[in-house]
């Protein structure tokens, strides 16, 4: 005849059991989260250095148009313009990819953990429920 702490100690056996069975598929996700976010950071540098080389190169050509011919006001003035536009441009492209690349490692991490919280939680319930003292009683 099962007794109430012999139930409760099967109870808790198997939810340690299911803990660590989510335990370590969440452990699975969580390293391949980490392998995307390692890509991930590879790809914003990238995308990061690109638009700092593009600014770079837009300014130099803008600099010498300027030393060409210093003088031509409005073709300057015009010219200055579509420097500072392409800059707003690639800052917003880069800030957008950003934002897009934060919120699917976000995503990645929330599934990589859901798993190993939630089983924690059955776990500590079922813990609850033991009667610590009753060994003790007898």
């Amino acid at each position: 005849m099962e007794t109430e702490n012999t139930t409760t100690e099967s109870k808790i056996k198997a939810a340690m059991g299911s803990y660590f069975e989510k335990a370590i598929e969440g452990q699975e996700k969580m390293t391949e989260a980490f392998e995307t976010a390692t890509k991930r950071s590879f790809r914003m540098s990238e995308e990061i250095t690109g638009a700092i080389v593009a600014g770079q190169r837009d300014l130099v050509e803008f600099s010498k148009s300027v030393a060409a011919e210093p003088d031509a006001y409005a073709k300057n003035i015009d010219a200055f313009m579509n420097l500072m536009i392409g800059a707003q441009q690639r800052s917003i492209e880069v800030s957008k990819n950003i934002i897009r690349e934060q919120t699917d490692a976000a995503g990645e991490m929330k599934d990589a953990f859901e798993p190993v919280v939630a089983s924690a939680k059955e776990m500590r319930e079922k813990m609850g429920e033991f009667n610590w003292m009753k060994p003790l009683a007898s």
